[in-house]
């Protein structure tokens, strides 16, 4: 790692020499003066309001030297896209246009797509890729620090594309604004994004300090920051000043940390031993989630529920804060603090036995009040009325279905039958999802099939119990550590936030 990134600095060498002073066309001049005028005017309006916050954003990241998805390419760089803002952003380019455009292919992603290019700063592995992204897509607003060089600029500008300079705080696009160029010396700008949960913060590097980023964030939005990712610039520090940075980033209240690219392996081990479960291990083709879905998501980790994990790995790709609660939680009123109970798979008869039958009636009247129930493979076989295990003991009856038992460990295609439905939204009509002896679900009364296998059997059913919403999976949504299978590949993690989003509502 250390030689790669000494070659690139000696390229961001080069590119400095190169990038001289460039006498500019006088109308492109005033174009950009404009341009910045009008943002900058934006910004100003924004910053004195509250502004709106956005209700679910995707966050993915394009290019990083940290493996993730392993269809994706790897480099010392930084890229991520930002979507649901009602612009489409592209946050730094990465060192290299052909594996930004290779890696963006590959997870279906088009270039046209994008709205806006925001560059960080003027290191060529946040910017190097521009060039090329820019001769697939001319159409997009992109905003350079205005400390960037002018033959840089003036690539921008050649390439047809709208240009704004950023020197001062500035609003994007609606819920989004650039903090304006910041540090003494290497000046870089950040991304704030507003939303229902707090702020979320994309850094490129943090050569200002993480820490200063975040608080320019608090004191510009006026609220507290939920998540910080990107590159913390960490990379060659010691354990002592990583504490240091950590604990300022902690003190800040900071909710999440999801640090990669010049972050380091060290610093990343450290955050993660500080954050647990509220750590994102960001990588190439990680997909981040932010919805305004309720607090209170609660999975069951007790004695059988083996994949627990499974389900916290997917709740922490969505950003979605959860608890952990296991038998003796739920006997004392653990279940008040819930929104959502998430029973996993596991091994069904000793989940059943750990929670036993007074359990099992806290649970029921939980959802009956208005709590809502996504049970997944040994959580569906435990939602009907009789649980499908030796002696068939009775199970939760919160959902009319009769399940029968099956066995078998792989992928399987299920057809989506109800597209409109609101589990079915951002969801291909065929999926590939990962199952695990899951049941055959036989639907009764007003029980509604969303899924089917591909003999004709229900894969995922809904319906209601008193003022409560229940989802019951026969498959895994939230794929699977153990096999290797991430939702991501499978493309079923759509399947599962929207359980979790339409489990939260309240039947009143």
């Amino acid at each position: 790692m250390s030689r790669q990134y000494a070659l690139l600095l000696v390229a961001m060498m080069c590119w400095w020499l190169l990038c001289a002073p460039a006498v500019r066309c006088s109308s492109l001049a005033r174009s950009s003066r404009a341009a910045e005028q009008k943002h900058n005017a934006a910004g100003r309006e924004s910053s004195e309001a509250a502004g709106r916050k956005a209700d679910s954003i995707c966050i993915t990241v394009l290019y990083d030297n940290n493996p993730y998805d392993g269809r994706l390419k790897t480099a010392w760089g930084f890229s991520c896209l930002i979507e649901g803002l009602g612009k489409t952003i592209l946050f730094d380019t990465g060192a290299d246009s052909g594996m930004l455009l290779s890696n963006m292919s590959r997870l279906g992603i088009s270039p046209k797509s994008v709205d806006v290019v925001l560059i960080s700063h003027i290191h060529y592995d946040h910017f190097g890729g521009l060039e090329g992204f820019l001769n697939q897509n001319n159409a997009v607003t992109v905003y350079l620090p205005k400390s960037f060089p002018e033959r840089m600029k003036d690539v921008v500008r050649g390439a047809g594309a709208e240009l704004v300079e950023v020197a001062k705080p500035l609003k994007v696009c609606d819920c989004a604004y650039s903090t304006g160029e910041l540090g003494r010396g290497l000046k870089e700008q950040s991304l704030v994004i507003r939303t229902s949960k707090g702020l979320i913060v994309v850094t490129g590097c943090a050569h200002p300090g993480v820490v200063n980023v975040v608080q320019k964030a608090k004191e510009l939005c006026k609220d507290n920051v939920y998540l910080v990712l990107g590159g913390f610039h960490l990379c060659g520090l010691g354990p002592s000043e990583i504490g240091r940075v950590l604990r300022g980033v902690k003190s800040e209240g900071v909710t999440l940390a999801a640090p990669c690219h010049c972050s380091g392996d060290l610093a990343r081990r450290e955050f993660e031993k500080a954050y647990g479960k509220d750590f994102i291990p960001l990588g190439a083709g990680f997909r981040l989630e932010v919805s305004r879905i309720k607090k209170g998501i609660c999975v069951y980790a007790g004695t059988g529920a083996k994949r627990a994990r499974d389900v916290e790995a997917a709740l922490d790709r969505l950003a979605i804060p959860y608890e952990e609660l296991d038998e003796h939680a739920v006997r004392n009123a653990g279940l008040k603090a819930c929104s959502v109970l998430v029973m996993p798979g596991g091994h069904t008869n000793k989940m059943v036995d750990a929670l036993g039958s007074d359990c099992l009636e806290r649970i029921r009247k939980f959802v009956l009040a208005g709590g809502g129930y996504v049970g997944i493979c040994a959580g569906a076989y435990m939602a009907a009325e009789r649980v499908e295990v030796p002696g068939r003991p009775a199970g939760l009856a919160i959902i009319a279905v009769t399940n029968h038992r099956k066995a078998g460990r792989g992928i399987k295609n299920i057809t989506i039958t109800q597209p409109n439905h609101p589990l079915s939204t951002g969801c291909q009509k065929n999926v590939r999802i990962w199952y695990e002896n899951g049941p055959t679900i036989e639907p009764e009364g007003n029980v509604e099939t969303v899924a089917l296998y591909e003999d004709g059997g229900a894969a995922v059913v809904s319906s209601t119990y008193g003022r409560g919403t229940v989802v019951i999976f026969s498959p895994h949504p939230e794929g699977s550590i153990e096999a290797g299978v991430t939702p991501e590949n499978l493309g079923t993690l759509d399947l599962f936030r929207n359980a979790i989003a339409f489990a939260s509502r309240d039947q009143r």
